[in-house]
């Protein structure tokens, strides 16, 4: 991807409550500035998912979301949709920083505050709490259930002669560029089919990991 020098910070470590909270309370410190007082904007919040297989080899697979088609960079390692209110952004973070465990960012930066106020709650950083991180989980796992991708673990060998020439077009981004909106949705229901029937289904385990991240978030939260 990049180059490292071109970072100014690291967001590659687990983040829970107490961290959050520090911080929080150091603004308030730092600046002399009442929390309610302190606006938050262009926030960005994510997970690092540590997954058992290469991030790219979902990353490759991006084809649809909200409409729009993904943008790539950094070698295919980096994909991005973006939106009027806010821009989805998906990437090899262990790529990124040569961690040694596959590492997957899954993260959104909302460009709206009304939009990040609506969705998560947070307007101001007196707003941060184990409530509103628990509505950025549930916002994120919304969104991770409306990306659209070809799985490349998909058996192939497995699939009947029909399915194998459907999957050359549900494969292609053009495709879907193409396809008229009253007609995704059949063709999304197809696929989503030899995704869960024929592939290690990868999205299905980003999910699971997303939501064992909320639960020790929680848990933290309340110890």
């Amino acid at each position: 991807m990049r180059s490292k020098k071109q970072y100014n910070g690291y967001n590659g470590n687990q983040f829970y409550w107490n961290e959050i909270d520090f911080v929080r309370q150091h603004l308030v410190t730092l600046f002399d500035v009442p929390a309610n007082k302190m606006l938050v904007q262009n926030m960005e919040f994510g997970q690092n998912l540590t997954t058992s297989f290469d991030p790219k080899d979902f990353i490759k697979g991006l084809l649809f979301f909200e409409g729009r088609s993904f943008e790539y960079q950094f070698n295919d390692h980096f994909a991005k949709s973006v939106h009027t209110q806010y821009v989805l952004k998906i990437y090899n973070k262990s790529n990124q920083y040569e961690m040694p465990l596959n590492t997957l960012r899954f993260e959104v930066k909302t460009l709206k505050m009304q939009f990040q106020q609506k969705k998560i709650g947070i307007k101001t950083v007196a707003d941060f709490s184990p409530t509103t991180m628990q509505r950025a989980f549930n916002f994120l796992e919304y969104l991770l259930n409306k990306v659209l991708y070809y799985d490349y673990t998909i058996r192939k060998k497995e699939l009947s002669t029909k399915d194998k020439n459907h999957i050359k077009d549900l494969s292609n981004p053009r495709f879907w560029q193409n396809l008229k909106p009253n007609k995704r949705d059949g063709k999304k229901k197809l696929l989503q089919k030899i995704i869960n029937n024929h592939s290690q289904n990868l999205k299905a385990s980003l999910i699971k990991l997303l939501d064992e991240n909320r639960v020790k978030f929680y848990r933290q939260s309340i110890s």
